[in-house]
């Protein structure tokens, strides 16, 4: 008897005051703020493809002179953004193929050339809040035997690489970015300019780009147009992971094609949760990121100059 008495004492204890009622909207509404700060944190698809694989490159803060990265370097300008869904869990954890981030952007007051382009009020509702970082540094150092474990796995041999690819650096470098939030909304926008590539001369970009496409199992002919891509217009890869639940396709813009990526509810398979709209132009390289529709997302991309 006492026992029963302490249980119910202690079940009690949980019983909700006598004048509580259930608050749905704001039940709903700090779910809501969880899966947002959740998808900021680490699971969304533009953190996942800032880690993504060696597609992504790295910069170097400053080549040692001048002189030496003319004559040791090619710069390339990356004007386009090409979205991937692959295995990353094929490349370990310290590969040399994983990008690395020599330091993190810090906030800033400007980017230097740059000037950020904001959708009007008329196009998307809400107070926008905006914060400036300052350039972010990323870099690939390549270890042939790293390349040949992911292409030995694949079940592709008989590739001779080039013994000049190992200890290879290939650096990326983004001179800053803006981000601007509409938090009424939950909506986001990332602008930056063009990031610049550098490899070193001579060096076999497309060739490359198809062999770490064919180790992580793309199908040849898909890998070899994609590298023949990159060599003509060098891309950002983002990579999605292939156990994402995530949507991919191309949308006609006024500026030209955008890419849209749908992150589908973990709890609910046919729900999109959110999109995210990647484009470019000649300026920037532009995304934005909501739990709006595509015909919203696509308006703020072509309202922007």
């Amino acid at each position: 008897m006492e026992n029963s008495n302490w249980v119910e004492q202690q079940m009690a204890q949980l019983a909700p005051p006598a004048d509580w009622a259930p608050d749905a909207a704001a039940a709903l509404s700090r779910h809501r703020n969880r899966r947002r700060d959740q998808w900021r944190s680490g699971p969304g698809f533009w953190w996942k493809a800032a880690i993504a694989a060696g597609l992504i490159l790295g910069v170097a803060a400053a080549p040692p002179t001048r002189a030496l990265a003319q004559r040791l370097w090619t710069f390339l300008t990356v004007g386009r953004v090409e979205v991937l869904q692959l295995d990353l869990d094929l490349l370990p954890k310290k590969s040399s193929l994983r990008a690395k981030q020599l330091h993190p952007p810090v906030l800033a007051r400007e980017v230097a050339g740059f000037v950020p382009s904001l959708p009007p009020s008329t196009v998307l509702r809400g107070s926008p809040q905006t914060a400036v970082f300052g350039p972010s540094d990323y870099e690939v150092r390549l270890k042939l035997d790293d390349l040949r474990q992911l292409l030995q796995a694949a079940g592709i041999t008989g590739e001779e690489l080039p013994a000049s690819w190992d200890g290879a650096r290939l650096v990326l470098h983004i001179n800053g970015m803006v981000m601007t939030e509409w938090e009424e909304i939950d909506a986001m926008l990332i602008q930056a300019p063009p990031p610049q590539l550098a490899v070193p001369d001579g060096f076999d970009l497309r060739r490359l780009t198809t062999l770490v496409l064919r180790g992580l199992n793309m199908p040849a002919a898909q890998a070899s147009a994609l590298g023949a891509r990159m060599a003509a217009a060098p891309a950002w890869m983002l990579a999605l992971d292939a156990g994402d639940k995530a949507g991919i396709r191309e949308v006609a813009l006024r500026h030209g094609t955008g890419t849209l990526v749908y992150d589908y509810d973990t709890d609910h398979p046919d729900r999109i949760e959110r999109l995210t709209l990647l484009w470019s132009t000649p300026e920037r390289i532009a995304i934005f990121s909501c739990g709006c529709g595509d015909a919203v997302a696509i308006a703020v991309a072509n309202s922007m100059n």
